[in-house]
């Protein structure tokens, strides 16, 4: 839902996605430091879980561009 109003701005779906991600990394830039510095304090299967998520959810695809992927 929030990515109307980018996409809405920007008049282009593919710059509203790479906002979005760009925020998205971000927002996650905490989680990722923390990681780094204390790296046996994190949980693998949290990381491992993302990452088949994705890979999933990029092969559901019925069409691949660089906006849909």
């Amino acid at each position: 839902m929030t990515s109307l109003p980018f996409w809405y701005l920007t008049s282009d779906p593919l710059w509203a996605v790479i906002i979005l991600t760009t925020v998205d990394v971000i927002g996650f830039g905490p989680t990722f430091r923390k990681a780094y510095n204390h790296p046996f304090e994190e949980q693998l299967t949290f990381y491992a879980i993302f990452v088949v998520r994705n890979v999933i959810a990029i092969l559901a695809l019925e069409q691949y561009s660089l906006t849909t992927i």
